[in-house]
């Protein structure tokens, strides 16, 4: 949501690295009765992950964020690798105010089955997602990347709006779960564009193209 608040430092020295400033970073990742920073990353960087515990209902959930983009001394974008919502983008504008403060500005994208739809606080809530995406993807910007559930996927790839698949191959047997494309979905053509593989863990990421 969209909620200004002043932090007390430069916008160029709140995108440096926080480990040791405690102000800037309480800011950054503000805890409330219904979310609390789980730790803090010590530098805002793409890749760098924060987990969230959040309070939607009586009980808590796990949120895992990880930073998309950095633009130094602007902004950063994170958006939901693992928790409760379906889809979910934030990013945070950093507006100067002087030579040692800025103003926080948070914008966020999510999608939901249950709220109504509108803009309300800088917080997009959309039931027609395929729609949605069609009119971004015609708009000038960055690319938009999913996180969400197996049926938003499906949805989308039934109307030809997925360009890119990325998957990570985890070496752990669960013996059952949640399919990466549930049925009924569409035959979607793979071409790799991109493979690492992270020696410590024996996980594979991989990157495809959607071929049309």
């Amino acid at each position: 949501m969209r909620v200004p608040h002043r932090i007390p430092a430069s916008s160029a020295k709140a995108m440096t690295p926080l480990a040791d400033q405690a102000a800037v970073r309480t800011q950054l990742v503000r805890t409330s009765r219904r979310c609390a920073a789980a730790s803090n990353p010590a530098r805002v960087r793409v890749g760098a992950r924060v987990p969230l515990r959040v309070w939607p209902w009586p009980f808590a959930l796990r949120s895992d964020l990880e930073h998309i983009d950095y633009q130094e001394g602007r902004s950063f974008t994170d958006v939901q690798v693992r928790g409760p919502f379906r889809y979910w983008k934030h990013e945070h504008r950093m507006i100067p105010r002087g030579p040692q403060a800025c103003v926080l500005e948070d914008a966020i994208d999510y999608h939901s089955r249950t709220l109504a739809e509108g803009t309300r606080d800088g917080v997009t809530v959309v039931r027609d997602a395929a729609s949605h995406v069609r009119k971004l993807k015609e708009e000038d910007g960055k690319p938009i990347w999913l996180w969400g559930g197996g049926e938003l996927f499906r949805s989308l790839a039934l109307d030809g709006l997925v360009d890119g698949v990325d998957v990570a191959i985890i070496p752990i047997l669960l013996g059952g779960g949640l399919p990466l494309l549930p049925p009924p979905g569409p035959r979607l053509p793979l071409r790799l564009r991109s493979h690492r593989l992270y020696s410590k863990t024996g996980t594979l990421f991989m990157e495809y193209d959607v071929v049309r």
